[in-house]
């Protein structure tokens, strides 16, 4: 099982959602891997072919819901899409099944696992055991968290003397995104009923992990760890394209993140622009080209530098860089020792694969 091989590892797909689609179609593209099983949740997609739910031909391998059969059946690795929105512990109970089965694991969800040292110890503890049991291997992946900030910030910085702070930013319209997510967020809500409902735990839940681990990457210690949060308004009312409907006079462009401060000077910072429409907010600053990230090093010397996509959805980009880079790694983790992996680094070098 842990024998350096160049025979095609064999891989489960676990959701066909925004991510997982294509985190699919890549695994059925690429000749490193070979698809043996696809686990959905919705019933319309139960029995359907793998190719034809993410847009290509049939390649004989059926959809199923039963999931432990999936489990019981082939497979070296599983690449794990499903959302934690609202299904922490179901997520987490979904991990250590996979990993108890003997199956390595990659996995975009849930984003705290960014920085094991500061996760939900339990969360961690079940993981550890499952891992044991399993004799598996576990790695957390993605862009933001992710590549973002476990790879190309050390490479940027690496240009720099002195540095006093490091800002991300993603910088998206967001209009495609699920109803219930955009709700989650505050969108289409009355600024005053915002302010009142809006919990800052949501941004720690999902990001804060990356301060952390940036912060014991740079060797520095926050006094503080502060978020932060502002709205902007639509002055006519509109719908998105996925079908939410923004009334006149309620956000439709939220500014929002956590900042790591130091004898009260900000040191590193994750911040997001999100718009659902690109007029909202020209004040605010502008996305590359449709959308992507913003890097700012204030250093010796300072630093801009932009990540752009070019595709007609940003948010759809953002979903597909995030899937590549889990895909991109199913070979490492099915060779690496069982147990949790808990940075990239501790992995070998892992390109892209070229056309």
């Amino acid at each position: 099982m842990r024998t350096a091989t160049a025979k095609p590892v064999q891989v489960i797909q676990w959701a066909t959602g925004r991510a997982g689609v294509p985190a699919l179609r890549a695994i059925i593209e690429r000749p490193d891997t070979d698809l043996v099983g696809l686990y959905v949740s919705s019933p319309d997609k139960d029995g359907k072919d793998a190719g034809e739910l993410c847009g290509l031909a049939p390649v004989g391998i059926a959809a199923t819901r039963d999931a432990r059969a999936l489990l019981e059946g082939p497979g070296d690795v599983v690449s794990y899409s499903a959302t934690d929105v609202g299904r922490l512990e179901e997520v987490v109970d979904d991990l250590c099944a996979i990993l108890e089965s003997g199956k390595d694991l990659v996995t975009i969800t849930p984003t705290q696992l960014f920085h094991i040292p500061t996760a939900d110890p339990a969360i961690v503890s079940r993981l550890r055991q499952a891992c044991a049991s399993g004799n598996s291997s576990l790695h957390f992946t993605g862009i933001f968290p992710g590549f973002l900030c476990d790879s190309l910030i050390f490479s940027l910085t690496n240009l720099s003397h002195r540095i006093e702070s490091v800002t991300m930013a993603e910088m998206l319209e967001i209009s495609s995104y699920d109803p219930a997510m955009l709700k989650a967020l505050g969108f289409g809500e009355h600024p005053d009923a915002d302010a009142q409902g809006f919990s800052p735990d949501f941004l720690n839940f999902y990001w804060e992990s990356i301060l952390h681990y940036l912060a014991e990457a740079f060797d520095i210690t926050f006094d503080e760890i502060r978020h932060f949060r502002e709205t902007a308004v639509t002055d006519t009312a509109f719908v998105t394209t996925s079908g939410l409907d923004v009334p006149a006079g309620c956000i439709a462009a939220l500014h929002w993140g956590l900042e790591g401060l130091i004898d009260g000077n900000r040191r590193l910072c994750v911040e997001h622009y999100e718009r659902l429409d690109p007029a909202i907010a020209p004040h605010w600053p502008q996305p590359p080209q449709r959308g992507g990230y913003r890097f700012t090093i204030v250093g010796q010397p300072g630093i801009t530098v932009d990540i752009a996509f070019e595709g007609t959805d940003p948010l759809t980009d953002a979903m597909v860089t995030t899937s590549n880079r889990a895909v991109n790694v199913l070979a490492a983790v099915h060779a690496a020792p069982a147990g949790i992996i808990e940075s990239f680094s501790d992995l070998p070098f892992v390109p892209g694969q070229m056309a």
